[in-house]
């Protein structure tokens, strides 16, 4: 069987990263509040077509200010249609995807962005873009078509977590 579809997401308000197979960017929208998550989660509903799972970064606990209660809303909403929709999905802690990526669960956002650049061969300055592409090359770590060789102990990170059985033989 070939390696499965996947949509990495890294939901953020400003600029809510993906990659789809490889192809990564961001979606920004110049909206507010229920406007802007109508139009992000359109978009995502958009990219799902022929996708066999969503892989989605997790909520950042220890995130502080105005906006974190936007930011979860949001997050929530494109959960929760993935959710109705019976859309495959596997969660990622932000921390298991940071020590996949870089060694080490703490590292910045300039650390992640290096890191995938020369790691998994991102080509672009988004953080955003990056996180999400770096969750694309964990799900096909996990799904045994990986994007490049990277240590045992942090290959082990996505072979720990329970990844859905992918049955379409199509699969591109």
């Amino acid at each position: 069987m070939k390696h499965p579809s996947i949509l990495a997401l890294d939901p953020s308000l400003v600029a809510f990263g993906y990659c789809l197979n490889g192809e990564s960017g961001v979606i920004k929208s110049r909206l507010r509040g229920w406007d802007r998550v109508a139009e992000i989660t359109q978009e995502v509903f958009r990219m799902t077509f022929g996708v066999d799972v969503v892989v989605v970064e997790g909520y950042s606990f220890g995130s502080k200010g105005r906006s974190v209660y936007q930011i979860a809303e949001l997050g929530g909403v494109v959960r929760f249609w993935l959710y109705q929709h019976k859309i495959t999905t596997v969660e990622v802690t932000p921390g298991t995807l940071k020590k996949f990526t870089t060694g080490s669960g703490a590292a910045g956002k300039d650390q992640m962005l290096a890191a995938v650049i020369r790691r998994f061969y991102f080509q672009g300055t988004d953080n955003n873009a990056a996180d999400a592409h770096a969750l694309w090359c964990f799900a096909r770590e996990a799904y045994g078509a990986a994007i490049a060789s990277v240590p045992a102990d942090r290959a082990a990170l996505a072979h720990r977590l329970t990844w859905p059985e992918i049955r379409r033989s199509d699969a591109a």
